[in-house]
């Protein structure tokens, strides 16, 4: 793919993730976490297949965070003709009619005769009316200085105050609108599996920290590859539902709220949810 999406290296976005080009935002999240999953360097022993594996993580990433956060322009410029290069331009004697192999080629065009040099006018001897020139003074250098040096840090402040406002902003993340009961306080981990059921899906590695009270926790999937903030939002009878927020270059780690509920001293089951549907489940353990 040309310009901006270079990073693909001419492949297919939706032809990466293994999804048409009608996906919804949903489906091609799980798509990339399958495929991430699959062919991650942590998953092979020799070297060849783990270098292998990372360029094929990267490509997927890749085309992750294009179809998420610039399908438009992608779609337009996937859809839009090739340029033309020079090179490919017709070649006017190629179109020569058949049957005259030995035509020559037209006589060269007799060159331009070369421009008129124009002398320049002769010196004016005298004073330069605009002699001497303006000189500023110390003081009005001074102040022009120092205008120039207050206008540098108010600029390089205003950029340090928005990166730490978008940091902090992660960090701390939405406001919980639910208190997390004592029985759900701790860290859980678990294997969670895509649904619908799929031949030879071993599920992917989820842990869960929740804190007692009316406080954020941690979400990490893919022992650590995606990590954000776990909101919690509601409680209701044994289940705690919670939402996930992660960073923006982790978007495609964003599978849905986890539903968590008890199952007995150690055990809780989760389920994940996305636009209404249950997406995938698994069983964790109080670590």
């Amino acid at each position: 793919m040309r310009g901006k999406f270079a990073e693909l290296d001419g492949h297919d976005a939706y032809e990466l993730l293994g999804i048409t080009s009608g996906a919804s935002p949903e489906e091609i999240k799980r798509a990339h976490i399958t495929l991430v999953r699959k062919h991650h360097p942590d998953q092979f022993q020799d070297a060849r297949a783990k270098a292998e594996g990372a360029e094929r993580t990267r490509l997927i990433n890749a085309a992750r965070d294009v179809l998420l956060n610039h399908r438009a322009s992608y779609d337009v410029r996937n859809e839009a003709p090739e340029e033309v290069s020079e090179e490919e331009a017709d070649d006017p004697w190629a179109t020569a009619a058949a049957g005259r192999p030995g035509s020559a080629p037209p006589p060269p065009r007799r060159p331009p005769p070369p421009p008129h040099r124009r002398m320049p006018p002769p010196p004016v001897y005298g004073m330069d009316p605009t002699w001497p020139p303006t000189v500023r003074s110390p003081r009005q250098a001074s102040i022009v200085g120092r205008i120039g040096i207050v206008l540098a840090i108010v600029w390089v402040c205003t950029a340090v105050v928005i990166g730490a406002s978008k940091v902090v902003s992660f960090v701390s993340g939405p406001s919980p609108k639910a208190a997390v009961p004592a029985r759900f306080a701790g860290t859980w981990t678990g294997t969670v599996k895509d649904l619908p059921r799929r031949k030879g899906d071993d599920g992917w590695y989820a842990e869960l920290t929740l804190h007692r009270g009316k406080q954020n926790g941690e979400v990490r999937y893919l022992h650590g590859r995606c990590a954000g903030i776990a909101v919690p939002l509601s409680v209701s009878g044994e289940t705690l539902v919670i939402d996930t927020v992660f960073p923006d270059e982790q978007s495609g780690c964003d599978v849905g709220d986890i539903h968590i509920t008890a199952r007995g001293e150690g055990k809780a089951a989760i389920t994940l949810h996305s636009s209404g549907e249950k997406t995938a489940s698994g069983l964790l353990d109080r670590a």
